[in-house]
């Protein structure tokens, strides 16, 4: 049997997530002097009923479980199937290894092959078959199991989980905190359009000025904003946001920016549209502050709050009235059924929300008996209306040695360690690269003030890493990789990623079997609405108009890497045609997956949710995460999903409280 490059890729960073991961975990318990695990120990018994049962301590559900606690007669469990914290998700430095194949603390969904986009990518776990002459391929094959790409039987026979071609590999975080434990971290809010644009759909309540205060009460910044926007701002609240000043290189981006006529904003502040001057980061005192470190951990010694962390609810249980009555969970091996008397409140995400409707017989009727569910509630908008921003890779400007200022090497150097131990400061307490975003209207029509594209700046080359670590975190085919970008392998430079904000596409989650076990079937259909390919070429020509520029072309010299991508080169250089065959193979997810439970009112045949957040056709059961929105918000969701939430949570009190 002959072993490919992409799957060798995928074994060596498996084994460095098995062999060297846990080594680094250990010093870094020892030295950072974290607060300890020992804050989510496992309650030593769990009630028979809880007030409040809360699926999901991820973004969404960390925010909740802590709020509604703050009620010290309401009995509140909270039910997560990661673990804590692990320590190299405290160093915001550290935030790349979760991009690494085989990083433990994450869920990897898969896509079916998409027909319109992804081509350059490959998959990872799709079918299950028989190696032959696996003593030669994996002498020890019997002995080790490579998370992800070897599945060993009860007959102790070897098995290879093939890659597949064209299809997104979908990450979001299997610890507490969830993705906000192991995501990018930057801070941001969205545009007030995408909200206005919530209200007018029939959500009352969630317009702009609604939902203001609520970014508001959970922010603690640690800079001080411009006065233009400080009453946009919160300090003192659970959630530590840091505006970390741009680099040397990466402030040339920001006056590119102002060049093609852009304004120097703060993102939060009165408008979107421009150029940061200085990104946002959920960052305070040097350290990642993941929800579950901001809200979970303060409010995790009441004696009204249980976190069960390790353990996996597999199903919504209903009584003969559809009301939702508990939840059936696996922890240490073990099936237990766990009641609710006031709600189950689920937050496990765009993917894991859906699948466990469907699972507990919420959602298209046809569908769940074909799977053999018995249907609680028909609810035909389960799943659908899945979607996600779409970003281009591979967009890459050479700039000369003398002309990289001090943007910081990789791997970082002792003294970057020591200094970051001894003041938690310096080189390890920002983002692993120079990075820096921009909200830019590329396309014409519409509201001018609402963007259509983020740009997104990272101050290393596609290539300079000799194709070892970006192809394998971006799931790009190896050999492609390596034939378009092997001869700038190592130059220095910068990179520019279009990211489609809007997205017209829209895809499905339906359920591949009523096993928890089996991942769902999950299609983004990117790209095929034509609307989105269109807006995509038309960020790319902003980033080639930000390229050209007299701050990037003459102060850094940097020359655009121009060699034809292989698979276009029969469209004519630089046309319409060109790049939108580049948008086709070279697209990406951007891992800000939402709309699958969406919220909407009775007009709206696929909402889900109504404004409330209420299942509809059932009762005692909300949904609580990015599921719920009706379209992605225009920028990294994660700060959306906490407001969601925080507003979740007063919704609930002013019901209950009565």
């Amino acid at each position: 049997m002959t072993l490919n490059l992409n799957f060798l890729r995928s074994v060596g960073f498996n084994l460095l997530a098995v062999g060297v991961l846990p080594l680094l975990r250990l010093l870094l318990g020892a030295v950072l002097r974290l607060a300890p695990p020992t804050d989510f120990q496992p309650p030593a018994y769990l009630h028979e009923q809880y007030d409040f049962v809360v699926v999901g301590g991820g973004s969404a559900g960390s925010v909740l479980a802590s709020r509604l606690s703050e009620e010290a007669a309401w009995r509140v469990l909270l039910v997560e199937t990661g673990p804590p914290q692990p320590p190299d998700t405290f160093v915001p430095a550290f935030s790349v290894l979760q991009y690494l194949p085989g990083y433990p603390n994450l869920f990897r969904y898969e896509t079916i092959p998409q027909q319109n986009a992804l081509i350059n990518s490959v998959g990872q776990v799709k079918h299950v078959k028989h190696i032959t002459n696996t003593s030669f391929v994996f002498p020890f094959c019997h002995k080790v199991r490579f998370p992800f790409l070897i599945h060993i039987t009860n007959d102790a026979k070897c098995y290879q989980l093939p890659l597949s071609s064209q299809a997104a590999v979908l990450l979001s975080g299997r610890v507490l905190g969830g993705s906000s434990s192991v995501n990018g971290m930057l801070y941001s809010r969205g545009n007030k359009r995408d909200y206005d644009g919530w209200e007018a759909l029939g959500n009352p309540g969630w317009g702009y000025e609604s939902v203001l205060p609520y970014f508001i009460k959970s922010e603690d910044l640690q800079n001080r904003p411009p006065p233009e926007s400080e009453r946009f701002h919160g300090s003192g609240g659970p959630l530590g946001v840091t505006q970390i000043p741009p680099m040397p290189m990466s402030r040339q981006f920001v006056l590119a920016g102002q060049q093609l006529g852009y304004k120097v904003i703060d993102p939060a502040g009165p408008e979107q549209l421009g150029f940061p001057f200085m990104d946002a980061f959920t960052i305070r005192g040097g350290m990642r502050s993941s929800t579950a470190d901001a809200f979970l951990r303060p409010a995790a010694s009441r004696p009204n709050l249980h976190v069960l962390h390790s353990a996996t609810v597999t199903q919504i249980l209903f009584d003969k009235k559809r009301r939702a009555k508990g939840v059936l969970l696996e922890h240490k091996g073990k099936e237990v059924h766990v009641a609710a008397r006031r709600e189950v409140v689920l937050s496990a995400g765009a993917l894991g929300s859906p699948h466990l409707l469907l699972l507990s017989g919420v959602g298209p009727s046809q569908h769940l008996r074909e799977h053999k569910v018995k249907v609680v509630r028909h609810l035909p908008g389960v799943g659908q209306n899945l979607h996600d921003h779409v970003s281009i890779l591979g967009l890459t400007w050479i700039i000369p040695q003398a002309a990289g200022g001090d943007a910081p090497a990789l791997p970082y150097t002792l003294e970057d360690f020591t200094h970051y131990i001894e003041s938690r400061d310096g080189a390890l307490a920002r983002p692993p690269a120079d990075v820096h975003n921009a909200w830019v209207k590329a396309s014409p029509g519409g509201d001018p003030l609402w963007p259509d594209i983020q740009m997104l700046y990272i101050g290393v080359t596609f290539a300079q890493d000799y194709g070892i670590f970006t192809p394998a975190a971006y799931n790009l085919d190896a050999y492609k990789t390596k034939s378009y970008f092997g001869e700038v392998f190592g130059a220095k430079g910068f990179s520019i990623r279009p990211i489609l904000l809007h997205p017209k596409s829209r895809g499905s989650l339906t359920l591949r079997s009523r096993d928890l076990r089996d991942p769902p079937v999950v299609d983004l259909a990117y790209l095929s609405h034509p609307d989105d390919v269109a807006t995509l070429v038309d960020g790319i020509k902003l980033a080639l108009a930000l390229g050209n520029t007299s701050a990037l072309r003459h102060d850094l010299g940097a020359t655009f890497f121009d060699k034809p991508l292989p698979e276009c080169a029969s469209k004519p250089r630089g046309s319409d045609a060109y790049w939108s065959c580049y948008v086709r193979h070279m697209s990406s997810t951007f891992l800000h997956l939402g709309g699958s439970c969406k919220m909407g009112n009775d007009s709206d045949p696929l909402a889900v949710v109504d404004h409330r957040l209420r299942v509809r056709g059932v009762s005692g059961l909300r949904v609580v995460d990015a599921s719920v929105m009706p379209f992605v918000t225009s920028g990294n969701t994660n700060a959306a999903v906490i407001m969601v939430a925080e507003r979740a949570a007063d919704l609930i009190k002013q019901r209950w409280r009565a």
